[in-house]
Protein backbone atom coordinates (compact mmCIF):
# COMPACT_ATOMS: atom_id res chain seq x y z
CA UNK A 1 0.00 0.00 0.00
CA UNK A 2 1.35 3.05 -0.97
CA UNK A 3 1.71 5.40 2.10
CA UNK A 4 0.07 6.96 4.27
CA UNK A 5 -2.32 4.30 4.40
CA UNK A 6 -4.43 2.05 7.36
CA UNK A 7 -3.85 -1.23 7.71
CA UNK A 8 -5.91 -4.42 8.57
CA UNK A 9 -5.89 -7.01 10.96
CA UNK A 10 -3.55 -9.52 8.83
CA UNK A 11 -3.22 -12.26 11.55
CA UNK A 12 -6.60 -12.71 10.78
CA UNK A 13 -6.83 -12.37 7.04
CA UNK A 14 -4.00 -15.24 6.93
CA UNK A 15 -6.08 -17.46 9.18
CA UNK A 16 -8.98 -16.98 6.86
CA UNK A 17 -6.60 -17.99 3.78
CA UNK A 18 -4.91 -20.76 5.89
CA UNK A 19 -8.88 -22.59 6.30
CA UNK A 20 -8.08 -23.37 2.36
CA UNK A 21 -4.54 -25.00 2.73
CA UNK A 22 -5.68 -28.15 1.44
CA UNK A 23 -6.49 -25.96 -2.61
CA UNK A 24 -3.25 -24.14 -2.46
CA UNK A 25 -1.19 -24.08 -5.27
CA UNK A 26 1.20 -27.25 -5.17
CA UNK A 27 3.56 -27.86 -8.40
CA UNK A 28 8.08 -28.17 -8.97
CA UNK A 29 8.55 -24.52 -9.03
CA UNK A 30 7.54 -23.76 -5.77
CA UNK A 31 10.48 -24.24 -3.01
CA UNK A 32 7.65 -26.06 -0.75
CA UNK A 33 7.56 -28.50 -3.23
CA UNK A 34 10.78 -30.18 -2.11
CA UNK A 35 9.50 -31.22 1.53
CA UNK A 36 5.67 -31.41 0.39
CA UNK A 37 4.45 -28.56 2.38
CA UNK A 38 2.65 -26.41 0.21
CA UNK A 39 -0.59 -27.06 1.32
CA UNK A 40 0.43 -26.46 4.72
CA UNK A 41 -1.55 -23.20 6.10
CA UNK A 42 1.60 -21.52 6.29
CA UNK A 43 0.38 -17.97 4.43
CA UNK A 44 1.03 -14.77 5.89
CA UNK A 45 0.15 -11.79 5.08
CA UNK A 46 1.94 -8.50 5.95
CA UNK A 47 1.11 -4.88 5.21
CA UNK A 48 4.46 -3.22 3.12
CA UNK A 49 4.04 0.38 2.88
CA UNK A 50 5.80 2.70 0.13
CA UNK A 51 6.27 5.59 -1.34
CA UNK A 52 6.25 5.58 -5.41
CA UNK A 53 9.06 5.74 -7.04
CA UNK A 54 10.97 3.76 -4.21
CA UNK A 55 8.97 0.32 -4.83
CA UNK A 56 9.73 -2.84 -2.35
CA UNK A 57 11.34 -5.86 -3.39
CA UNK A 58 10.30 -9.30 -1.74
CA UNK A 59 11.17 -13.28 -2.65
CA UNK A 60 8.39 -15.18 -4.36
CA UNK A 61 7.57 -18.67 -3.38
CA UNK A 62 10.19 -19.91 -6.13
CA UNK A 63 12.75 -18.10 -4.25
CA UNK A 64 13.10 -15.16 -6.87
CA UNK A 65 12.89 -11.75 -5.71
CA UNK A 66 10.46 -9.33 -7.28
CA UNK A 67 9.32 -5.85 -6.89
CA UNK A 68 6.08 -5.05 -5.68
CA UNK A 69 5.03 -3.52 -9.23
CA UNK A 70 5.94 -6.71 -11.20
CA UNK A 71 3.84 -8.22 -13.88
CA UNK A 72 4.48 -12.30 -12.94
CA UNK A 73 2.24 -14.34 -12.15
CA UNK A 74 4.81 -15.69 -9.45
CA UNK A 75 5.22 -12.27 -7.59
CA UNK A 76 4.06 -12.35 -3.89
CA UNK A 77 2.22 -9.29 -4.36
CA UNK A 78 -1.15 -7.96 -3.91
CA UNK A 79 -2.21 -4.12 -3.86
CA UNK A 80 -4.60 -2.03 -1.57
CA UNK A 81 -5.60 0.90 -2.24
CA UNK A 82 -8.57 3.53 -1.18
CA UNK A 83 -10.81 5.44 -3.36
CA UNK A 84 -10.27 8.63 -2.30
CA UNK A 85 -7.03 7.91 0.01
CA UNK A 86 -8.38 8.62 4.01
CA UNK A 87 -7.07 11.54 5.30
CA UNK A 88 -5.46 13.01 1.99
CA UNK A 89 -8.20 12.91 -0.13
CA UNK A 90 -5.69 12.02 -2.71
CA UNK A 91 -6.38 9.56 -5.73
CA UNK A 92 -3.95 7.42 -5.89
CA UNK A 93 -2.13 5.73 -9.17
CA UNK A 94 -2.39 1.85 -9.45
CA UNK A 95 1.22 0.09 -9.01
CA UNK A 96 0.66 -3.19 -9.95
CA UNK A 97 -0.35 -4.21 -13.69
CA UNK A 98 -2.80 -6.62 -13.43
CA UNK A 99 -5.78 -5.37 -11.34
CA UNK A 100 -6.69 -8.94 -10.15
CA UNK A 101 -4.01 -8.53 -7.94
CA UNK A 102 -5.75 -5.18 -6.59
CA UNK A 103 -8.80 -4.97 -4.12
CA UNK A 104 -10.02 -1.49 -3.31
CA UNK A 105 -11.57 0.28 0.13
CA UNK A 106 -14.73 2.34 -1.45
CA UNK A 107 -15.73 3.45 1.91
CA UNK A 108 -15.68 7.02 1.04
CA UNK A 109 -17.14 7.28 -2.19
CA UNK A 110 -19.26 10.42 -1.14
CA UNK A 111 -19.69 13.82 -2.41
CA UNK A 112 -17.75 15.26 0.30
CA UNK A 113 -14.68 13.50 0.38
CA UNK A 114 -14.12 14.81 -3.48
CA UNK A 115 -13.61 18.46 -2.69
CA UNK A 116 -11.15 18.91 -5.08
CA UNK A 117 -14.20 18.12 -7.99
CA UNK A 118 -16.85 19.95 -6.97
CA UNK A 119 -17.99 17.16 -4.75
CA UNK A 120 -19.03 14.85 -7.62
CA UNK A 121 -17.48 11.27 -7.59
CA UNK A 122 -15.02 11.31 -10.33
CA UNK A 123 -15.64 7.85 -11.53
CA UNK A 124 -13.11 8.31 -14.43
CA UNK A 125 -10.09 7.79 -11.85
CA UNK A 126 -11.86 4.99 -10.31
CA UNK A 127 -9.27 2.02 -10.34
CA UNK A 128 -9.95 -1.30 -11.56
CA UNK A 129 -9.76 -3.80 -8.93
CA UNK A 130 -10.85 -7.32 -8.44
CA UNK A 131 -13.12 -6.70 -5.77
CA UNK A 132 -14.47 -3.86 -3.83
CA UNK A 133 -16.06 -3.14 -0.01
CA UNK A 134 -18.15 -0.29 0.66
CA UNK A 135 -19.81 1.03 4.06
CA UNK A 136 -23.29 2.67 3.38
CA UNK A 137 -22.76 4.22 6.57
CA UNK A 138 -19.00 5.60 6.26
CA UNK A 139 -21.13 9.25 5.57
CA UNK A 140 -21.60 10.01 8.96
CA UNK A 141 -19.96 7.19 10.98
CA UNK A 142 -17.02 5.02 11.57
CA UNK A 143 -18.18 3.46 14.62
CA UNK A 144 -20.97 1.76 13.20
CA UNK A 145 -21.41 0.16 9.77
CA UNK A 146 -23.09 -1.59 7.34
CA UNK A 147 -21.45 -2.50 4.08
CA UNK A 148 -21.61 -4.68 0.91
CA UNK A 149 -18.78 -5.87 -1.47
CA UNK A 150 -18.91 -6.18 -5.46
CA UNK A 151 -16.06 -8.08 -7.30
CA UNK A 152 -15.54 -9.30 -10.92
CA UNK A 153 -17.12 -12.42 -12.37
CA UNK A 154 -13.89 -13.57 -13.98
CA UNK A 155 -11.59 -15.78 -13.62
CA UNK A 156 -13.91 -18.41 -12.45
CA UNK A 157 -11.53 -19.12 -9.84
CA UNK A 158 -11.11 -15.95 -8.29
CA UNK A 159 -15.03 -15.76 -7.94
CA UNK A 160 -15.52 -19.64 -6.37
CA UNK A 161 -12.56 -18.55 -3.54
CA UNK A 162 -14.65 -15.40 -2.82
CA UNK A 163 -17.73 -17.66 -2.43
CA UNK A 164 -15.95 -20.15 -0.30
CA UNK A 165 -14.30 -16.58 2.02
CA UNK A 166 -17.78 -16.02 2.27
CA UNK A 167 -19.18 -18.79 3.63
CA UNK A 168 -15.96 -19.24 6.08
CA UNK A 169 -16.17 -15.74 7.78
CA UNK A 170 -20.06 -15.22 7.48
CA UNK A 171 -20.63 -16.49 10.99
CA UNK A 172 -22.82 -14.77 13.83
CA UNK A 173 -18.57 -14.80 15.44
CA UNK A 174 -17.48 -12.12 12.62
CA UNK A 175 -20.81 -9.33 13.03
CA UNK A 176 -23.77 -10.93 11.27
CA UNK A 177 -26.43 -8.09 11.43
CA UNK A 178 -29.91 -8.19 12.30
CA UNK A 179 -32.19 -7.27 9.50
CA UNK A 180 -33.89 -4.00 11.46
CA UNK A 181 -29.77 -3.27 11.59
CA UNK A 182 -29.70 -3.37 8.41
CA UNK A 183 -32.55 -1.99 7.06
CA UNK A 184 -32.04 1.43 9.49
CA UNK A 185 -28.94 1.59 8.13
CA UNK A 186 -30.23 2.10 4.48
CA UNK A 187 -33.21 4.51 6.02
CA UNK A 188 -30.14 6.56 7.27
CA UNK A 189 -28.63 6.62 3.89
CA UNK A 190 -31.54 7.50 2.11
CA UNK A 191 -32.17 10.32 4.53
CA UNK A 192 -28.73 11.91 4.47
CA UNK A 193 -29.18 11.75 0.06
CA UNK A 194 -32.50 12.66 -0.41
CA UNK A 195 -31.62 16.34 -0.79
CA UNK A 196 -29.68 17.71 -3.51
CA UNK A 197 -26.47 19.32 -2.29
CA UNK A 198 -27.34 23.15 -3.15
CA UNK A 199 -30.64 22.09 -0.71
CA UNK A 200 -29.64 24.31 2.76
CA UNK A 201 -30.68 20.89 4.79
CA UNK A 202 -28.87 18.83 2.91
CA UNK A 203 -26.40 16.89 4.95
CA UNK A 204 -24.27 15.43 2.42
CA UNK A 205 -24.27 19.71 1.02
CA UNK A 206 -23.51 21.17 4.67
CA UNK A 207 -19.60 19.50 3.50
CA UNK A 208 -19.50 22.09 0.77
CA UNK A 209 -21.08 24.96 2.60
CA UNK A 210 -19.27 28.20 3.52
CA UNK A 211 -19.98 27.79 7.35
CA UNK A 212 -18.44 24.34 7.47
CA UNK A 213 -14.94 25.44 5.94
CA UNK A 214 -14.88 29.04 7.55
CA UNK A 215 -15.42 27.53 10.71
CA UNK A 216 -12.49 24.61 9.36
CA UNK A 217 -10.21 27.75 8.93
CA UNK A 218 -10.77 28.43 12.28
CA UNK A 219 -9.60 25.69 14.08
CA UNK A 220 -6.42 25.10 11.41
Amino acid sequence: MEAPAYGYNTNEISSWANTKASTFYNSTECICFADDSCKEPTIKVQNVGFFPPNIPSRTGGDGNTYPANSASSASPWFESMVFPENPSGTIKTPQIPDPNRRVCDGVYVWPMYFYFNDFEVPLELRPECSGWSYAITKGYSASVRAGFITYKKSPEVFVKAVGDMAITVSTIGNGIMSEWTWMGQMQIQQMMMSRPLDDPTSWVGAYSGEFFFGTMRNHL
